[in-house]
């Protein structure tokens, strides 16, 4: 079957299943399943489709109109206009996250800071600092093996230098890891009684280990500001993503912990995004 055949049938199912963007997304999962550009799918519309690739193609349509994310087929997603590999492993990066990887960066500079990302997932964070600060040090942790073999491919894929190790929060640290000039993270930090309120394409596609944040959603920043005070240097910063109705309750933990000179960065949205304070104790 050509590939004008294979585009109109593949919109037609994902329409039928009420999927926005049918046709970026036909094109999409086509150029995919044949290992081809976007660009090659839409100037080649007679070329013909190995029946193997034709059988990929479908059963990716078939995912599509499910639900399942478009980049959980095409195995790829763009983030601060870089290229990153992705799989059910890991959360797909989002534009929101962008806030706190270019909060990251003008923060950072070529400094040569220190730096520790908790919870890498993907390496997105982790990946844009270490390409757009060359002479930063940086160290990436997860607890999920998977997260981390997919972190690697993309520092790979990218041509930096991270180092990455495996465990929970700070236990995956070693004395030569820290102190570090800042820590940055992006947490879980969905309440867990709101995950079954998610959107399909997150709730039953995406991992809930990278989601769940606890009863009240700031488990993990408790953990990651309490923990600071060892693996900070005087005067260290910590910064996170934060949901858009969280400013307030983490301003509380780090003022109680002993930080100063709380910041806090909204999106495009103009919500509540990013957080950072500083270590204000020795």
């Amino acid at each position: 079957m050509n590939l004008s055949s294979l585009l109109k049938d593949g919109a037609a199912v994902l329409k039928r299943a009420g999927i926005k963007n049918i046709h970026t997304d036909t094109q999409l999962i086509l150029a995919a399943a044949l290992k081809k550009d976007r660009l090659y799918v839409l100037t080649n519309p007679q070329a013909e489709a190995s029946h193997a690739e034709t059988n990929v193609f479908i059963e990716n349509i078939k995912k599509r109109a499910q639900g399942c994310p478009l980049e959980y087929i095409t195995f790829c997603a763009e983030f601060y206009s870089l290229p990153f590999y992705v799989d059910e492993n890991v959360l797909i990066p989002r534009l929101d996250t962008e806030v706190l990887a270019d909060a990251a960066v003008k923060k950072i500079g070529s400094s040569g800071a220190k730096v520790i990302e908790i919870g890498t997932g993907s390496g997105v964070i982790a990946v844009t600092v270490a390409k757009n600060c060359e002479n930063a040090e940086i160290t990436a942790t997860d607890i999920s093996c998977a997260a981390l073999e997919i972190a690697k491919k993309n520092a790979a894929q990218n041509n930096v230098r991270v180092t990455f190790r495996q465990g929970d929060i700070y236990a995956a640290l070693n004395d030569c890891d820290y102190p570090a000039d800042y820590i940055i993270s992006n947490p879980p930090y969905i309440k867990r009684a709101e995950i079954a309120e998610l959107d399909k394409s997150v709730r039953c596609f995406e991992p809930e280990i990278a989601l769940n944040g606890g009863a009240d959603g700031l488990n993990f920043y408790r953990k990651i500001i309490t923990g600071a005070k060892k693996y900070l240097k005087p005067s260290g910063f910590v910064m996170f993503e934060i949901g858009y109705n969280q400013a307030l309750d983490v301003s509380e933990i780090f003022t109680n912990e002993g930080f100063a000179d709380i910041l806090i960065k909204n999106d495009s949205a103009n919500l509540n995004r990013v957080i950072e304070a500083r270590k204000n104790y020795v």
